[in-house]
């Protein structure tokens, strides 16, 4: 799962707006870059320098932007700095810090029904890259965003969707796991490990149909965009619950779904 971009991300929503994000998107991004979030302070030079190529080209552009970030998040939440620098109240945070609170209260959670409620917290907040760029830019630096995907977030979110899966297996409810990977897979549509077990969860819930439709999907997708075949393992589980749906059985499925946090595609 891709976490949604990490800029601001304003705790008190803006009336019609998008979660408290004004402005263009470069400064909204330069915020996280520079770490606006964590290190609670940035001056102005480090937001235009992260930002433009020309920074002394755009100090009323960051200006107005900021203006427009403080009007949109509350001036209480982005005050001025010291240096003439920006500074942020502890009530912002960004998308992937509120994403690792969620895992770190769901570690620490004894009661399976609560554990299942903050991951799904967690995986609410994947909606699209860790970071965005502008289209004139977006070759340059589109590699940084895959390696840190493919690196770090995918497995980290296919773990996290895993987990809450097999959480709500474990209490009965297939049809919320199957939701909770649909949802992940919509990020990662390529993922071996959410599909299997997007499978088994179909089929633990009495729907045979989509179990296949989700093999035949992921069969699809990978030929389209790798030019690639399911991993043995998934067909070895489409084979068995296409012989369990012409053979039913009382009993579930014995595979189990492979993760592909060894070989993430």
């Amino acid at each position: 799962l891709r976490p949604r971009r990490d800029p601001l991300l304003a705790r008190h929503p803006v009336p019609g707006g998008d979660g408290g994000r004004a402005g263009e998107e470069e400064m909204v991004e330069g915020l996280a870059r520079e770490g606006l979030a964590h290190r609670r302070t940035a001056t102005a030079d480090q937001l235009d320098t992260a930002c433009w190529d020309h920074p002394h080209r755009n100090t009323k552009r960051r200006r107005n932007v900021l203006a427009d970030l403080r009007r949109a998040i509350g001036p209480d939440h982005l005050p001025r700095g010291p240096t003439h620098g920006y500074a942020l109240s502890p009530a912002v945070t960004t998308d992937t810090a509120l994403f690792d609170q969620h895992l770190t209260l769901a570690d620490a959670a004894d009661n399976p029904t609560h554990k299942a409620q903050l991951l799904d917290c967690a995986l609410v907040l994947v909606k699209g890259p860790v970071l965005t760029y502008p289209p004139r830019t977006e070759d340059s630096y589109r590699w940084i965003d895959d390696d840190n995907l493919l690196a770090h977030w995918e497995l980290k979110n296919e773990r996290t969707a895993l987990t809450a899966a097999t959480t709500l297996l474990d209490l009965d409810q297939p049809q919320r796991a199957a939701a909770v990977l649909e949802q992940a897979l919509h990020a990662l549509p390529l993922n071996t490990g959410l599909t299997e077990q997007l499978m088994l969860a179909h089929t633990h819930a009495g729907y045979l149909d989509a179990a296949d439709r989700t093999y035949q999907n992921h069969r699809r997708a990978l030929r389209r965009h790798l030019d690639l075949d399911p991993e043995p393992s998934t067909d070895a589980l489409h084979a068995e619950l296409t012989q369990r749906g012409s053979h039913p059985a009382s009993s579930p499925p014995s595979s189990s779904p492979t993760s592909s946090s060894s070989k993430p595609v």
